[in-house]
């Protein structure tokens, strides 16, 4: 290949010519020496292409698979199997709850919480993992633990990284246990925390809350007169 360029240009250039040329001799003769090292190499990274793209291709074909799955199930035993199947799937929160409703139904409180404190413990699903300790809180209210229940309300409306959604209507649950055992200041506490607003389902449970605030006795006078001053000193 050096012989050939040196044919090719004028004698003006002879110099240029000859590094050009020593360049492509030092280059022919290393592609020689490590020719096979280099075939070799470039067979590892066309495996290693194939073996990510096929695997990109199999997680894919799996996960839609794993989608028209949960999507068929719907009875207990179907939904059971599909989780047995498929228990870390991105359908497999959503198909829990719809498990844990068939045995609130049949009165199974035992496995709903089961299902509830799973879907809890997984975060690949936030919003779900929230509502599934929501969940929790409301099903110790069913089974007459109001304590237990009170105290999960109040958890998740006190935590202002949760969910607007989800604080609000913690917070109208924890308004409504503090009213029924008549502790009307921490139920206009956590009743008046979110305003009504009929666009959004945060104020949909503002609705409910302030239809509840509307049952509360009158703050007694007296309350009234200690509470003043604080405001006007906050203003």
């Amino acid at each position: 290949m050096a012989k050939k360029m040196k044919k090719m240009t004028s004698k003006g250039n002879d110099n240029l010519v000859e590094e050009i040329s020593e360049d492509f001799d030092r280059f022919e003769a290393w592609v020689i020496e490590n020719g096979k090292y280099l075939v070799a190499g470039c067979i590892v990274l066309v495996l290693l292409v194939a073996v990510v793209f096929t695997v990109i291709v199999v997680r894919s074909s799996m996960a839609r698979k794993n989608v028209e799955m949960f999507a068929q199930a719907n009875t207990q035993e179907e939904i059971t199997a599909a989780l047995e199947k498929a228990p870390s799937a991105v359908s497999a929160p959503s198909a829990r709850f719809r498990l844990a409703s068939i045995y609130l139904e049949k009165k199974d409180y035992n496995a709903a919480r089961v299902q509830f404190e799973l879907i809890a413990k997984d975060g690949s699903n936030p919003f779900l993992a929230e509502k599934a300790s929501l969940s929790l809180g409301y099903l110790d209210e069913l089974t007459g633990k109001k304590a237990e229940a009170l105290k999960v309300f109040a958890g998740i409306a006190d935590n202002i990284q949760t969910f607007p959604d989800l604080r609000a209507e913690a917070a109208y649950a924890a308004g409504r246990i503090y009213f029924e055992q008549k502790n009307y200041e921490r139920a206009r506490t956590y009743l008046s925390r979110f305003r009504p607003d009929s666009g959004t389902v945060t104020g949909v449970w503002g609705t409910y809350a302030n239809t509840l605030l509307q049952k509360l006795p009158a703050i007694p006078s007296a309350e009234k007169k200690a509470a003043a001053p604080a405001s006007a000193a906050k203003k």
